[in-house]
């Protein structure tokens, strides 16, 4: 491998982590601006906390869901450059380390 090949591939690879932690902090930033005040939840009776989640589970749990789905797409995107770095990024190969 000639080292200006190697560096065109580190350029693209951390270009494209740039970007996508741009668009994760925009969608983290927006999803947590639905989320309700910490400091409101109403810790001092079971009673009142279970209201309380039961009235904002929907903003928990759609957050939670944004998260996996960026952790996914993160963890992807490491295994797809590892693997084209290397020079063995097939379907299957792709798969299996995701799988592991």
């Amino acid at each position: 491998m000639n080292s200006k090949k190697i560096s065109r591939q580190t350029v693209i690879i951390v270009s494209i982590i740039f970007i996508f932690n741009v668009v994760a902090q925009f969608l983290i930033n927006w999803v947590q601006g639905y989320q309700p005040k910490t400091y409101q939840i109403p810790t001092n009776d079971l009673t009142m906390l279970l209201n309380y989640l039961g009235d904002y589970w929907v903003n928990y749990a759609v957050t939670g869901v944004v998260y996996l789905l960026l952790w996914f797409v993160y963890v992807s995107l490491w295994l797809g450059a590892f693997l084209w770095l290397w020079q063995k990024i097939t379907w299957s190969r792709f798969q299996s380390g995701l799988l592991k």
